[in-house]
């Protein structure tokens, strides 16, 4: 869709009075966009890991990297397995375990 059309079906009845151009309208609706082209990056680097922080990425790019940081439940089970077979002491398992959720 380009920036034209995407105007016309979804900004228009949003920023316009009467078919004219409402500066108090789109005033509001730039100040609600900046609030979520601040805040939505934050939100991003804490699901994907640290991964993703431009507010304009995908959001499937997102949900995959939240997945395979903390949804791949076969491979977090294989690591804590290998972790728990490794010879450690339980404080250095733990310090491990912390790592690995913290990287």
């Amino acid at each position: 869709m380009t920036y034209k059309e995407t105007y016309e079906k979804f900004w228009k009845d949003l920023v316009e009075t009467n078919g004219v151009l409402d500066l108090d309208k789109v005033q509001r609706e730039l100040f609600d966009f900046r609030f979520l082209m601040k805040e939505v990056p934050k939100v991003y680097m804490v699901v994907s890991g640290g991964g993703i922080s431009h507010a304009n990425t995908y959001a499937h790019e997102v949900v995959a990297l939240f997945n395979e940081k903390f949804y791949e439940k076969d491979i977090v089970k294989d690591d804590m397995e290998s972790i728990f077979k490794e010879e450690m002491s339980a404080e250095e398992k733990l310090k491990e375990i912390e790592d690995y959720f913290n990287d």
